[in-house]
């Protein structure tokens, strides 16, 4: 890991120290610990993600605080390299473990974003979380390796799909496929056929896929988040779902096409409610989550009438876009030339051309098997 991204993280946290009057800050959130670290990681498992280490970042220093079931392996993998120290607390001992933290903070002004110990230490201002939406240098060519390990991996499991398995044998296939290139799921929905029409948000059943499934994925690399969508149909489509697919696809470029500089999170609304009037899906605009500015989380800020966010350069925006039975989507990273796609069409996957405003855009095709 460069040791920029955290010569610049450290500048902007101290100078947001200063503003708030604040000696230091204490960070168990995993998004927030894998922000400062540079990419580390303070869960127990995937499958057990509660917290085993904070970070007690202060103007003087950074100290890990583990737990003693994770001290061993915060040294020897997760700070290696860093040069901050690491002290331990027993796991089984409340009382030693909140004089452990109590003597390491002293009388320091800190603010923290977990109760962990008890302290009553004062809450993490919200400011903070700003500092995580620009990301620096090194942070986006983790995302972008992320993304691409996370494109190939939806490619490959898609391709392996047949009709007659269910939806969690699907999510199992893609999720296996995910581990296989090194990124962790943080959400795998396959939706089949119906379901896909009545549910915008359905994670998978024991339904058996029939004739097309859509594939919903959130995947983790070291920490940044990328989400994308395919869709795979069995046996041609028709005519009404390619409709409906080049609906959702132009639906897809106009949001990617409005992705600019300056732009308010507000008013991708009337964007999505104006291409959904044209492609005949009036009703539409409102039934579905359509993404906003993602990162070390999958969606931290969402797009809606009330979102008075405005974008910036070298921030990710993950869109969702959704129509009756069909779904897209995928995560850009907003440069000073434009929106650069992440998760983009890799080797042979089909191709369509979205439409918006006069202007074209290559988006991914449904894949017929």
């Amino acid at each position: 890991m460069a040791l920029p991204e955290l010569d610049n993280k450290n500048k902007r946290l101290l100078d947001l120290l200063d503003r708030l009057h604040l000696d230091g800050v204490l960070l168990t959130d995993r998004a927030n610990f894998r922000w400062i670290s540079g990419g580390r990681d303070n869960a127990q498992s995937a499958a057990w993600p509660s917290p085993a280490a904070s970070i007690l970042f202060t103007r003087a220093e950074r100290t890990c605080l583990a737990s003693s079931l994770a001290t061993a392996r915060m040294e020897a993998e997760e700070m290696m390299g860093l040069g901050w120290k690491t002290v331990s607390y027993p796991w089984d001992n409340r009382p030693a473990a909140q004089k452990v933290a109590r003597d390491l903070i002293g009388s320091k002004r800190i603010a923290a974003d977990a109760d962990l110990f008890g302290l009553n230490l004062p809450p993490l201002p919200t400011a903070f979380d700003e500092l995580k939406l620009v990301l620096t240098d090194g942070e986006i060519a983790r995302y972008r390796e992320g993304a691409k390990r996370t494109t190939a991996a939806v490619q490959a499991a898609s391709r392996e799909l047949r009709p007659g398995q269910t939806e969690h044998d699907i999510a199992g296939v893609v999720e296996h496929h995910l581990h296989r290139q090194g990124v962790t799921p943080t959400r795998v929905w396959a939706t089949a056929d119906d379901r896909a029409t009545r549910f915008v948000f359905a994670p998978p059943t024991e339904l058996k896929t029939l004739q097309c499934v859509v594939i919903v994925v959130s995947a983790d690399y070291r920490g940044l988040v990328c989400t994308m969508t395919r869709m795979v149909h069995f046996g041609p489509p028709s005519a009404d779902f390619r409709k409906r697919f080049q609906a959702v696809s132009n639906l897809d470029a106009a949001l990617i096409l409005s992705t600019r500089i300056g732009r308010s999170l507000a008013e991708f609304g009337g964007i999505i409610q104006q291409v959904c009037t044209q492609e005949g899906y009036p009703n539409s605009a409102g039934a579905f989550h359509p993404g906003g500015v993602s990162g070390y989380g999958i969606c931290d800020i969402s797009a809606g009438p009330e979102a008075t966010w405005a974008l910036r350069e070298n921030q990710s925006i993950a869109w969702t876009p959704t129509l009756p039975g069909v779904r897209t989507g995928d995560t850009l990273l907003l440069t000073a030339k434009g929106p650069e796609m992440l998760t983009q069409i890799q080797g042979d996957w089909p191709k369509l051309v979205g439409h918006h405003g006069g202007q074209t855009l290559p988006r991914p095709d449904v894949l017929v098997l």
